[in-house]
């Protein structure tokens, strides 16, 4: 990459942050003389920082998170501004953009449709990287899981190089015309690391607990707290094994659901 090249990168979650840095984090230390810089839509942009990535802006708070799934969520947004702060935020990106050579989009066609209209880059100067969807899941409902005809549509027009999950999503998009798609894997498994030691004692039976990682996650744990304690009275030996992300604050769920001694493994 010529010298003096600067990157945006761009994206709309937790996990997407996270992918979205570590991405950024590899193309700094392949090319030291790019500038870098980070706008997370959402949140606080924790995973950027914490790769040494500086942030050119943030979006706003909202209730939902950026995850919204259903009507209710969405008019939870409403009340507290969420156009307001919607078109806010289209305007902190579209100034923040102006000094970028190249845009990378990490999360869902959503934000590629966003950044495209409050942003004036050509299409072969952006790049998206699709970490939610999947031709796995299997459903065709639009804009759930399924990459629908309107934002192939969308790829298509505003997006010069697409990286998906897997190699499925990647055939399936180059079947409906879409040949700039590609597939290196799924992106969030570079963003973990293993122990090389095992961790857990081989006579028990483990079950890993995926609470999520946005606030929702605490209400989540009154139900999962419910079924572990059921499964504790009918067998013996099992250990439960948390993926706690950072987002999570570890005192207040050990205060809130009484838990005694606890050893913890965070992303």
């Amino acid at each position: 990459m010529p010298q003096g090249i600067q990157v945006l990168f761009v994206s709309n979650g937790y996990g997407e942050d996270l992918v979205s840095a570590n991405a950024a984090k590899a193309l700094a230390a392949a090319h030291p003389g790019t500038l870098i810089r980070g706008f997370p839509a959402v949140g606080e942009g924790h995973f950027y920082t914490g790769a040494g990535i500086e942030l050119a802006g943030r979006g706003p708070e909202l209730p939902s998170e950026g995850f919204v799934r259903s009507i209710g969520d969405f008019l939870n947004d409403v009340r507290h501004g969420f156009f307001v702060k919607t078109f806010q935020l289209g305007i902190a990106l579209e100034k923040a953009a102006k000094k970028y050579d190249f845009l990378v989009i990490t999360g869902d066609p959503y934000l590629l449709m966003f950044t495209s209209f409050f942003t004036h880059f050509p299409r072969m100067k952006k790049i998206f990287i699709g970490v939610q969807q999947s031709e796995w899941y299997g459903t065709r409902k639009p804009f759930k899981q399924h990459y629908s005809l309107i934002e192939r549509r969308w790829l298509k027009r505003n997006a010069g190089l697409i990286f998906v999950r897997d190699y499925r999503t990647r055939d399936y998009l180059r079947k409906k015309g879409l040949k700039h798609v590609h597939c290196t894997g799924n992106p969030m498994m570079d963003c973990f690391s293993m122990h090389e030691k095992p961790v857990f004692p081989e006579n028990k039976k483990v079950i890993g607990i995926l609470p999520g990682s946005k606030r929702e996650a605490y209400d989540n744990l009154k139900v999962i707290f419910d079924i572990i304690r059921a499964l504790a009275l009918r067998k013996k030996g099992m250990l439960f094994a948390f993926a706690l992300p950072r987002s999570l604050e570890m005192g207040k769920i050990i205060s809130e659901y009484s838990l005694g001694r606890t050893s913890t493994f965070r992303k």
